[in-house]
């Protein structure tokens, strides 16, 4: 029982880039901890508090054992602790947003929608707006990412660090590293679409080069390439698909001054899931 309850915690941590993988949620969680003692211990207890959650309201238990309960959870924690400081009250707020994310994650799923990352996104927000007018005293001064002195072209694997607010490049690579364990394919498709955003940026000049250096202009389309991933033809155009209409989303969200986070994934993902079903239905009435 104890056994298949960690199990299950490690692999809502790789379900963050959609690996039902408890080693790679492992290592994801080692490579947070070298980041940021404190951003490991959040996102930990977060995941084993969306777990425990799921657990005591009797959620689904295959999707509790695929980890599907633990990693919007798992993100409020390492949201949580890049945002607040750290304190009892920001471990209260986290238990509280893990539980919150754990249930609003399963409305979704009753409710059938591909909901990806959307739960963290919402509860993320909330917990933005709530703080800064009600409790600024708990907030960071400052929530910007530290100025890269690496090889600009080190984005590739950066934008796989930042999906969980990595910047250092041994968590970069370490999760790199954790999603082909679990998907050498997914793993591909993620650098592909970390370098196609990020070179678009480049070229195009269409954001500043700290943002591009240190991945923050691709995490999104790891997300997306990831999701689609897959050895059909098909799956390449619909992973080019959702990435290039994640980039489009998350430049308008930057000229509207809004917190991105990983909701450019979460849209672009979901209109792409949406076009696909649309697609195919067309196709089998086309057939009768």
């Amino acid at each position: 029982m104890i056994f298949s309850f960690f199990k299950s915690v490690f692999r809502g941590i790789g379900q963050i880039m959609l690996q039902e993988n408890a080693l790679t949620g492992l290592l994801f969680l080692i490579g947070i901890f070298y980041g940021s003692a404190w951003m490991g211990f959040a996102t930990l207890l977060a995941a084993l508090v969306g777990t425990s959650t799921a657990y005591l309201f009797k959620f689904s238990p295959t999707e509790i054992e695929k980890g599907g309960y633990g990693f919007n959870a798992a993100l409020v924690g390492a949201f949580g602790a890049f945002f607040l400081q750290m304190n009892v009250w920001a471990v209260f707020i986290i238990g509280v947003g893990a539980v919150l994310a754990t249930c609003l994650h399963y409305v979704f799923i009753r409710i059938k929608i591909p909901a990806f990352t959307f739960a963290f996104v919402l509860i993320s927000w909330a917990l933005v707006f709530i703080v800064r007018a009600f409790f600024p005293s708990l907030a960071l001064q400052s929530i910007a990412g530290n100025a890269s002195t690496d090889n600009a072209f080190l984005f590739v694997v950066k934008g796989f660090g930042q999906v969980i607010f990595q910047n250092n490049l041994l968590s970069c690579v370490l999760f790199v590293l954790a999603v082909s364990i679990s998907s050498p394919i997914a793993s591909l498709y993620g650098l592909l679409g970390a370098a196609l955003c990020g070179f678009l940026s480049w070229y195009f000049s269409l954001a500043a080069a700290e943002e591009i250096t240190q991945g923050l202009m691709s995490y999104n389309a790891v997300l997306c390439a990831i999701a689609f991933s897959g050895l059909k033809t098909q799956n390449v155009w619909l992973a080019l698909s959702a990435v290039l209409l994640s980039y489009a989303i998350q430049l308008i969200m930057l000229r509207c001054d809004m917190m991105v986070l990983t909701f450019p994934f979460v849209l672009a993902s979901g209109l792409v899931v949406f076009l696909k079903d649309v697609w195919q239905k067309k196709n089998r009435a086309t057939l009768f």
